[in-house]
């Protein structure tokens, strides 16, 4: 029987620090598309009114702004309601991804988790049929769960593929 090549920490780390960097050059392009577009925004809303408007926080800084992340702005001499402003701008920039899962199929999912979990760790049960059954007939009825979530988030990556 043949040995595995031994365990390369220097390509390891290598590896890893080359998908860190790349993910953060994709994360500061997302940031950077944000950050225009916010202004493009801000600019249409307040070219017209008496209104200084300034963004703060995260979105200025590369690195910092997640994808959980909110615009932060500043609106002096704004009387209006600053959260509606806000609000309209998030529903605008509309940056954050959607879920990959619905919370029905994270269930579903966990279920089937749970259970090879068990088997995988626990060497010296007796399987039971039924219960094997059981899980096979969930499967059965809930697979069609996990394939139209994927099938949403996939249209989501080609929409972004075409902007």
């Amino acid at each position: 029987m043949d040995n595995p090549p031994p365990f390369d920490e220097a390509a390891a780390r290598k590896n890893l620090a080359e998908r860190e960097r790349n993910l953060g050059l994709v994360k500061e392009a997302a940031r950077l598309k944000i950050f225009e577009k916010c202004c493009i925004l801000l600019k249409e809303k307040f070219s017209d009114k008496n209104v200084e408007v300034y963004l703060v926080g995260s979105i200025l800084n590369p690195g910092q702004f997640r994808e959980d992340s909110d615009v932060d702005i500043v609106l002096k001499g704004f009387a209006g309601d600053r959260f509606e402003i806000w609000a309209e701008l998030e529903r605008s920039l509309n940056h954050f991804r959607p879920q990959v899962i619905q919370q029905k199929t994270l269930i579903f999912l966990d279920k089937i988790r749970s259970f090879r979990h068990f088997i995988r760790h626990a060497y010296d049960c007796d399987l039971d049929k039924q219960q094997l059954l059981d899980l096979q007939s969930l499967i059965k009825q809930n697979f069609h769960l996990i394939s139209s979530d994927l099938d949403q988030f996939r249209g989501y990556i080609q929409r972004l593929s075409f902007e």
